[in-house]
């Protein structure tokens, strides 16, 4: 089965978006976006253009402008999902995050082999994965891809 979906990037890190764009076009028919402009998001979180955006809490975009943004579009229906990206997990972020309504939560260092799994997960509600790795499962016990909710 062939799957099409756009997914959206938004981070300052070139290392980062290389990577990110890597696992998403390993998926058959994805297509991958990268934005520095922070701003565009709240467009694309309330649009139906992509079917995924992905935010890479790089440091260089203001925590509060994050916080202000997703508040906000969780105040409307949110049409398309987002994923939170982070250079290290970090159990308080997390959970604001999920306050703020995020679809999921990951560190890329831990978890960004499972990225394609996410994105799908995410990106295409139909899609059911036949099976989950019994390696999957303590990622997702120790907070790396929190994708159980998806499942």
């Amino acid at each position: 089965m062939t799957y099409s979906s756009t997914v959206l990037l938004v981070t300052h890190n070139s290392s980062v978006a290389e990577l990110v764009r890597e696992e998403v076009e390993s998926i058959d028919g994805f297509a991958f976006q990268w934005s520095e402009d922070f701003d565009r998001l709240q467009w694309e979180l309330l649009g139906e253009e992509v079917g995924l955006v992905i935010l890479h809490l790089d440091g260089v975009i203001d925590e509060e402008d994050i916080a202000v943004l997703l508040w906000k579009t969780s105040r409307a229906r949110r049409e398309i999902p987002l994923l939170t990206i982070s250079d290290h997990y970090d159990v308080e972020e997390a959970l604001g995050m999920f306050r703020l309504g995020v679809a999921d939560y990951i560190s890329l260092p831990d978890s960004h082999d499972s990225l394609p799994f996410v994105v799908k997960t995410l990106a295409l509600p139909s899609f059911v994965p036949e099976i989950v790795s019994h390696e999957a499962f303590p990622r997702l016990l120790q907070g790396q891809g929190i994708v159980s909710h998806a499942l």
